[in-house]
């Protein structure tokens, strides 16, 4: 492995470790087991991103950045994350996976948070009317 890459990866590993610490979970792994997490192909396309200079794009990207998740979600219950019960996948897989589901219990908390404001404000209420004028305005001058 290059040595620019696997300094990537030590990067990514203690991301790994402060994001767990702040969730209450305790992740069990070296640094040389978290490494076999990461398939060829995700170790080639960290380097061929890194030689292109888009990385950073690609490690901030919401839907396709590479995140350390769980199998399932019964092993989160564990509370303790290893090289056995953990994986490399996108943040867009882990959302899928450990987002709300069918006959789960949410606490009053989590379903104030997921709620939408049933008032906009008055000033995104403005933007949304301005927007709309502009918009006709330009399907009249297109006629």
């Amino acid at each position: 492995m290059r040595d620019d890459v696997r300094l990537i990866l030590e990067q990514q590993y203690q991301k790994t470790i402060r994001w767990q610490t702040k969730n209450q979970i305790v992740v069990d792994m070296t640094f040389k087991e978290y490494a076999t997490l990461w398939s060829p192909y995700r170790i080639k396309v960290i380097g061929e991103k890194l030689d292109k200079g888009n990385l950073e794009a690609y490690l901030r990207d919401p839907v396709r950045k590479p995140v350390t998740g769980w199998i399932n979600r019964e092993a989160r219950d564990s509370g303790v994350m290893t090289i056995h019960n953990s994986k490399i996948m996108t943040a867009h897989q882990s959302k899928i996976m450990f987002g709300v589901k069918k006959g789960d219990r949410l606490s009053p908390e989590t379903i104030a948070k997921m709620r939408k404001p049933k008032d906009p404000s008055p000033e995104a209420k403005a933007r949304r009317a301005a927007g709309q004028k502009a918009r006709r305005e330009r399907e009249r001058g297109n006629k």
